[in-house]
């Protein structure tokens, strides 16, 4: 997060950076630095009593620790496969770990900790291709995600389901042993109907790597 601050300064996208007791600054076209003081914890005490957070910044706060809880929730689904741990060795973003990326990709399509756009949102990212054809189509409470197989495949699907009157989840559907070669899928989501907003996806045997995934919003019964 620092470095991405770092860049937004000598960009000249922002005036002033603080890093730990230092506070860098432009001043005459050039960038400056200032040692501030450390306060002891009486002293921060006082200072925040004496300068308490506007509304605005009330709100922000509020915004980013209700989004952060969302993003806690998504990464407790999706750790177990590895998912993110492995997109970020392969896109080193500098100072990031996995729920840090995650949020970083992610926070746009989040508001007062419930999902608000759904097809920008990336469940998963990789080197695998997604096959071709991909379709989902739903028969009263049953979805069916559909592909062109590929027979020598074994790339497992992954599924991730929210529900539109459910904004706040993101559940991961069991899919057994279905693969790439199967072309297709079928499974039925708990809730009584509206519309499912559907992302899958495929890793490689033992998590190795992943596709990105694809997006279905789908009316189910």
């Amino acid at each position: 997060m620092e470095a991405n601050e770092l860049i937004k300064l000598l960009l000249g996208k922002m005036k002033r950076l603080r890093l730990g007791n230092l506070v860098f600054f432009w001043r005459l076209g050039q960038i400056a630095k200032r040692r501030v003081k450390k306060m002891t914890p009486k002293e921060k005490k006082a200072w925040k009593k004496k300068h308490p957070p506007t509304p605005g910044q009330k709100k922000a706060r509020t915004e980013f620790d209700t989004n952060r809880k969302l993003v806690a929730h998504m990464s407790r689904q999706l750790r177990p496969l590895g998912v993110w741990r492995r997109l970020v060795e392969i896109m080193e973003p500098p100072g990031m770990n996995a729920d840090n990326y995650l949020f970083h990709v992610n926070h746009k399509c989040m508001k007062q900790g419930k999902f608000c756009k759904f097809r920008p949102l990336m469940i998963s990212n990789g080197p695998l291709l997604l096959p071709d054809n991909m379709s989902g189509s739903s028969e009263g409470d049953t979805i069916t995600l559909r592909w062109t197989p590929d027979e020598s495949a074994t790339d497992r699907l992954h599924v991730a389901i929210i529900r539109d009157d459910e904004r706040n989840g993101l559940i991961m559907i069991k899919t057994g042993y279905a693969c790439r070669g199967d072309g297709t899928f079928a499974f039925k989501p708990r809730g009584n109907g509206g519309t499912v907003h559907v992302y899958p996806f495929f890793g490689s045997e033992g998590n190795g790597d992943f596709s990105p995934n694809d997006y279905f919003a789908i009316e189910s019964n």
